[in-house]
């Protein structure tokens, strides 16, 4: 609600929203991994959290968008299907790295998962010259 709230209120363009909801999430992310007392690390989660769910409605909103509404439904459901695999994969992939590394790295093992909100900027940036599906001429 406050996210989409400031975003209708500043008028600010939703793609460089959710650009600057990953970037922070990612940072925030490694962040969290660096901390070794326990307030900073509270502090940290809340700010993940309040962050990472802020672009959720945003990237939906953009993805009917682009879409259209004849493939709204099936845009949202694959979108909704690579988070879903994304996070059921992520503990088993992380954990054996973390295993096969003896735990050693958990520096670099942050930085992995930092780099997927991070991804999502690079390609939030490639849709730039996309356009939207009323924009689209058909023929």
């Amino acid at each position: 609600l406050i996210s989409g709230a400031l975003v209708d209120k500043f008028r600010i363009d939703r793609r460089k929203f959710l650009m600057f909801g990953y970037a922070a999430t990612g940072i925030m992310i490694f962040l969290f991994g660096a901390q070794t007392q326990l307030s900073s690390l509270l502090i940290c989660s809340f700010v993940i959290g309040f962050i990472s769910y802020s672009t959720n409605t945003h990237l939906s909103a953009l993805i009917v968008d682009y879409a259209g509404k004849n493939l709204a439904a099936t845009a949202t459901g694959v979108s909704n299907f690579v988070f879903q695999f994304a996070s059921q994969i992520s503990p088993a992939v992380i954990g054996a790295m973390l295993v096969s590394t003896g735990g050693v790295f958990t520096t670099v093992i942050w930085a992995i998962m930092a780099a997927g909100p991070l991804t999502g900027v690079v390609f939030a940036a490639l849709a730039a010259g996309a356009e939207k599906a009323e924009q689209q001429t058909t023929g």
